[in-house]
């Protein structure tokens, strides 16, 4: 519960709205009797115990349950038992299913919060069952998504795998909350009368693991990406206190697009662009700040000479309201000039680790191999002993490289044997990292040759905006303003920035088919499911192509075993200019270094010969007809 408010609300805002204390469930707390208490919590049975204990010892003067999901009716006789043997049934006011069982970070981007989601249905030894139970766990989140927005969605996904499951399994419970049997059809209500309706598109990892893997180019990517950046809040180091690693200490920054205007504006755009725009607007902050300074000295100095001088200034600069109002304005500013002052920091946090790492030149390296044009004496010296990248950096690289076009020919083989020959003198931990995450990659390499090739990077997309010359000129601009007008680190530094383009993906491509209805394309393939439709279980797309059919002007992305903010980003800058809502969803966010170890991790059961073999059996198993709850083949 803490979790889904924590984005949405900080304590002055609780505060605000009547909220004068909050504390974990399972914390010991003091009786307030006269003072009613509102529950946030999941229906689980520990927490449904410890709300019973509450009301037994008449802590509040009422309570007010609210589940996060659906309190199931087991638990909800176990409530009623609990309270009457304790005749405390009076203290329990009201009991709502909220169905919130998502954390939503921005407007249009929500996470499921579910770690290692792409272990829990790819992992050696998983059964059945648990498999089944993760894809519950997806649907009913979804289902939570789509009760909020109070919505019926047409539903699209691949056929086959997770994705086809989860989508049968969402389009049912959609279906049974619309008619009334479902026990949440109060939420759908607000959504009947609305003459377009939402797509839910619904996909899975493994139909793209690049993107999930690629190194990032965006602000709030690369602060994703290489800081320590969780629920919309980053840590950095600050040394401002003093040098050496005891004047260090960490400090918290909130980043929320709908009180920074800064972040709103410049997350989703080039590293080098937000740089620049943070000195632009930096220095006009100080430039009017300075201004209203002078301004005021300047009247308080005339007015002190003679009431007449004063009065002779504030005509001649307006009059009196506009000197006050000029004064009013000042603490905004100041307040903005923060802001940008916190994002000057992050922002030379972020230079030193991109000099550090020297992370443009594997941005490159990788957009490169993505378009067919891998340099593979540069690839080879980024997995050397002389590279300045992580081992993650390399294995990110190796992983990228070997699903591109460019590795067709097989000669991944030769870059994972000179990675292993440059770390042989290595500690044993780190050659077991290595080893782990080759393995990762290897089943990477066999779920991809089960699918269709990706398209290299270059393959247009409406809207998806400029390319690599564009991005060239970018960065020459950028370069030139900074020699010239920088200082500090991000001067120093600006010459290793090289991250200045972004292409459409898998993702990109396949929405801008489906809401186009274009031929030969996903639309004609993809499962069409619509909840207001019943007794048709074959998922076929209407046969009409896009004639008679209403143009999508919602849109929700849902990657299922994970997602980025890189693909996030990918999306919105995709469908920016193209009239559409286009919100992004995942099982959970995860940097690129997370993925690695679930792949590593993954690796790690697929050592053996036996285990290799398995996973092969996983990968058929995955092409086969999942779907509505009924198991596998």
């Amino acid at each position: 519960g803490r979790d889904i408010i924590s984005p949405l609300l900080n304590v002055a805002q609780l505060r605000k709205n009547g909220v004068t204390l909050h504390m974990m469930i399972d914390q010991d707390r003091e009786p307030i009797p006269d003072v009613p208490a509102v529950y946030f919590c999941r229906p689980t049975p520990e927490n449904i115990s410890r709300i019973a204990q509450d009301c037994s010892q008449n802590l509040y003067s009422a309570v007010h349950l609210n589940f996060i999901s659906k309190l199931e009716r087991k638990l909800m006789e176990q409530l009623a038992r609990d309270v009457i043997a304790s005749s405390s049934a009076q203290v329990i006011a009201k009991v709502y299913d909220q169905y919130l069982d998502f954390v939503s970070l921005e407007p249009v981007l929500f996470t499921l919060n579910q770690p290692n989601s792409y272990l829990a249905y790819n992992g050696n030894g998983v059964t059945e069952d648990a498999i089944e139970g993760a894809m519950n766990r997806i649907s009913y989140g979804l289902f939570s998504v789509m009760a909020t927005l109070g919505s019926v969605p047409v539903i699209r996904a691949p056929r086959g795998g997770p994705s086809e499951m989860v989508a049968r399994q969402l389009n049912d419970l959609v279906g049974q909350a619309v008619s009334g049997s479902g026990g949440a059809s109060s939420f759908f209500e607000s959504g009947s009368g609305v003459a377009t309706r939402p797509l839910v598109v619904v996909l899975d990892r493994s139909l793209d693991f690049v993107t999930a893997l690629n190194h990032s180019c965006t602000y709030q990517a690369l602060v994703d990406d290489v800081l320590d950046y969780s629920m919309n809040r980053v840590h950095i180091v600050d040394d401002a206190a003093g040098a050496g690693a005891k004047g260090k200490k960490m400090k918290t920054y909130d980043l929320e697009v709908e009180t920074d205007s800064f972040w709103k504006g410049q997350a989703h755009r080039m590293f080098p662009e937000a740089v620049e725009a943070n000195r632009a607007e930096l220095d006009a902050c100080l430039e009017r700040e300075t201004e209203i300074k002078n301004r005021t000295t300047t009247d308080a100095g005339a007015e002190a000479a003679s009431s007449k001088g004063a009065a002779e200034a504030a005509d001649a600069g307006g009059g009196t309201s506009e000197l006050l109002a000029t004064v009013d304005s000042l603490p905004k500013l100041l307040e903005r000039k923060k802001k940008l002052e916190v994002h000057t920091k992050i922002l030379e946090a972020l230079m030193a680790v991109i000099k550090a790492r020297d992370l443009p030149t594997f941005f490159e390296a990788e957009d490169a191999a993505m378009s067919g044009n891998a340099n593979k004496p540069q690839l080879l010296e980024l997995v050397s002993s002389n590279s300045a990248g992580s081992i993650a950096d390399q294995l990110r690289l190796l992983a990228v490289y070997s699903l591109s076009p460019s590795a067709a020919d097989g000669s991944a083989t030769e870059l994972e044997e000179a990675l292993r020959a440059t770390h042989a003198e290595s500690p044993q931990p780190v050659k077991a990292e290595l080893e782990r995450g080759i393995e990762g990659i290897k089943h990477m390499r066999q779920i991809q040759s089960f699918q269709t090739p990706v398209v290299p990077n270059d393959a247009p997309v409406p809207g998806s905006g400029g390319g690599a010359g564009k991005g060239r000129e970018m960065l020459s601009g950028f370069l030139a303003n900074a020699r010239s007008q920088a200082t500090g680190l991000l001067a120093a530094a600006a010459d290793k920035v090289g991250l200045t383009k972004t292409d459409d993906n898998y993702v990109t491509r396949v929405v801008n088919n489906l809401c186009e209805f274009k031929p030969g394309s996903e639309d004609e393939t993809f499962l069409y499911l619509d909840p207001k439709v019943k007794g048709d279980g074959s998922g076929a797309a209407p046969g009409q192509g896009a004639k008679g059919r209403v143009p999508f002007r919602e849109v929700l992305v849902f990657m299922i075993g994970g997602g980025s903010y890189m693909e996030y980003q990918k999306i919105q800058s995709t469908f920016v200019d193209s009239g559409q809502q286009v919100t992004y969803g995942c099982t959970e966010l995860m940097t690129a270094e997370a993925f690695l170890k679930q792949l590593g991790k993954l690796g790690s059961s697929l050592l053996s010969t036996e285990a290799h073999e398995h996973a092969v059996w996983v990968i058929l198993d995955l092409r086969g007809p999942w779907g509505g709850g009924r198991g596998r083949v």
